[in-house]
């Protein structure tokens, strides 16, 4: 096992907690300054906020089980991964959005509706990260290969 392997699979095992740590460090920022005053940043700061105490408990779970079964993955099969990942919150959402409309007092077609409302947010949000991830990524591995490169 090189170095590489073990500078890769860390980066992306540890990046499977970013929409954990992305939303939670909006939230503490918001906390300490306040909310930002630019509408589309706002709004952003928002969304990742909502996202933290919407499908935090969720995500926690699959990050958690992400981070053991992935531990033995190559590059290429956390790539993979990465990609399944936002359908993956999608299943562990929907048992969350049941119990979140049942304190609520609905029944089972307002955690259809909850998860009808949820599920955009999860893929536009959960393949955003996934996007981010995958490209800062690619360009280590590309500075990687040029620093490889560069010493052979």
């Amino acid at each position: 096992m090189t170095t590489e392997y073990i500078g890769v699979q860390r980066y992306y095992r540890a990046a499977i907690w970013l929409p954990i740590a992305l939303p939670l460090v909006c939230w503490l920022v918001v906390r300490v300054f306040g909310n930002p005053v630019w509408g589309i940043l706002e709004m952003a700061v928002v969304a990742l906020v909502l996202s933290l105490v919407y499908g935090g408990i969720p995500y926690a779970v699959i990050a958690a089980w992400a981070t053991w079964h992935t531990r033995t993955f190559d590059e290429r099969a956390l790539r993979r991964f990465a990609w399944r990942t936002p359908l993956l919150m999608l299943l562990a959402f929907l048992p969350y959005a049941f119990v979140f409309a049942a304190l609520d007092g609905d029944g089972w077609i307002g955690g259809l509706v909850v998860f009808g409302m949820g599920a955009p947010y999860i893929l536009v949000l959960g393949y955003a990260y996934v996007a981010l991830v995958l490209g800062v990524g690619l360009l280590f591995s590309r500075r990687r290969a040029l620093l490889t490169g560069l010493t052979t």
